[in-house]
């Protein structure tokens, strides 16, 4: 059996340093689009028709991203609710 030499190790350390890396600016940017790493509070609302809106979208405001919608539940046939998280600092 080969014996790895100094420059595959280096290599394969490169790689694994390289690909956490990689792996923790992912999840950054996957909580920062959930608001996960900011202060933030829910808001419940209804409405009678939600056309095109779906769990994760953006929220705005004046044209300002401000938040995600987290939940969407029907409570009947005319009431959906929509739970919404929203940047505290907005």
């Amino acid at each position: 059996m080969k014996q790895k030499t100094n420059k595959q190790k280096l290599r394969l350390g490169l790689f694994i340093i390289g690909g956490t890396i990689l792996f923790i600016i992912a999840i950054y940017a996957i909580g920062q689009k959930q608001n996960l790493f900011s202060n933030s509070f829910i808001i419940k609302t209804e409405f009678n028709n939600i056309n095109g809106l779906q769990k994760g979208s953006n929220v705005r405001f004046s044209g300002i991203d401000i938040g995600t919608v987290s939940t969407i539940q029907m409570l009947n046939d005319s009431i959906i609710t929509v739970e919404m998280n929203i940047e505290e600092n907005i």
